[in-house]
Order: C-alpha cells, then sequence, then structure tokens
C-alpha cells in the first residue's frame, strides 16, 4: 500500500484502503467486525485442537490487536506480533497489550503490500484475516508469497474465506506449492466477485 494526504480532509489514504485507517470511528468498526467474526467462527483458532508446538505468531492488518490479543491471552505459551498500516491502530494495540499486563505481544506499523521486515520461516503460524478490505486481485499473489517465505516449515496460515456473509475457516495452508495454489484461486475467485 501506498499513502498519500487527502488534500481536502488531511487525512491519510492508503491504496486499496477505502476508509480512512487512521480514524477512530475505523478504528471502533473494526472492533466490533473483529468480535463478531471471532465468535462466527467459534474462538481464536477453533479448527486447531493442538497449538502447543505453535510459538511465534504473526497477524497481519491486525488493526486494534483483538484476535492477537485473545491469542497470546488464551496461549500463554505463544509471542504475538501484530502489523498494521495505521498507527493510531497500532498504538492503541500496544496501550491494550500494557494495560492486560501481556509482555507476550507487540505490535508494530508496518505496509502489508511491501516485504515485511521478518526473516525466513519466523513463524509458526501467519495469521490474515480481513484482507479483502485492502487486497486489490493482483496483490493477493505477492502477499502469499511473502506468506510463505515468513513461515517456517511444518508451519500454518490461516485467514477465513467467506461464504456469503459468514465466515468458513479454510484449512492451513502448509506448503509453498499450496500456497501458489491458494493464491490463484483467490485471484480467480476475486476477479469473478462482486466484491472486486
Amino acid at each position: 500500500m501506498t499513502d498519500s494526504m487527502d488534500s481536502s480532509s488531511g487525512a491519510h489514504r492508503y491504496e486499496g484502503y477505502a476508509l480512512d485507517a487512521e480514524n477512530a470511528a475505523e478504528m471502533a468498526r473494526l472492533m466490533v467486525q473483529d468480535r463478531l467474526l471471532t465468535q462466527a467462527m467459534g474462538g481464536v483458532l477453533p479448527e486447531q485442537s493442538d497449538l502447543s508446538q505453535v510459538y511465534h505468531v504473526l497477524d497481519i492488518a491486525c488493526g486494534p490487536g483483538g484476535w492477537l490479543l485473545d491469542l497470546v491471552t488464551q496461549y500463554p505459551h505463544m509471542q504475538g506480533v501484530g502489523i498494521d498500516i495505521s498507527q493510531l491502530m497500532m498504538e492503541y494495540a500496544s496501550s491494550l497489550a500494557t494495560s492486560q499486563g501481556l509482555s507476550n505481544v507487540q505490535f508494530h506499523v508496518m505496509d502489508a503490500m511491501q516485504p515485511l521486515h521478518f526473516s525466513d520461516n519466523t513463524f509458526d503460524l501467519v495469521n490474515g484475516r480481513i484482507f479483502t478490505g485492502f487486497l486489490s486481485t493482483h496483490q493477493w499473489s505477492a502477499l502469499l508469497q511473502e506468506c510463505a517465505r515468513i513461515t517456517r516449515p511444518g508451519g500454518f496460515f490461516a485467514s477465513p474465506k467467506q461464504s456469503g456473509d459468514l465466515p468458513i475457516v479454510q484449512p492451513m495452508i502448509r506448503s509453498q506449492s499450496l500456497f501458489e495454489k491458494r493464491s490463484k484461486y483467490i485471484c480467480t475467485a476475486r476477479s469473478r466477485s462482486r466484491f472486486v
């Protein structure tokens, strides 16, 4: 994503993101959306019964950090990192972590549409819940390739797909070839979708 200043309002605009990511009302909307999605899915990671070998987690486009904070609270052995393009969201998420006494989570401003500032094979689990809010069809492949790069061998990628209005958890993607296949599937589906 690239950002630019909207001269009429003074607000930052990010390519692909329709709403002002630095707006408090947008943050409140994302908090409600996060809670509803987690409830609809049946929890933070309902499809995974054993997370004892998951230690390092990245949440991409984490917004105000609700999912990641819930995850590291529920699984205190995990170290979480949340990234988002919004400085406001990252400051809010960091203050929540501090107020909840969570030392096993950190939040950073980072543009998911640029190479991510993490070494190869860093994370056991990479989560991306709401990519459809800012990714165009041609951007899916690059982001999924980047997710594959930073996910350790045997690690997981989690992202709910949409079926109508209800989220359905897709299988965790565990290999580079599956990332490539999933990327092609998403790009094809998005090009046919009414949401493009």
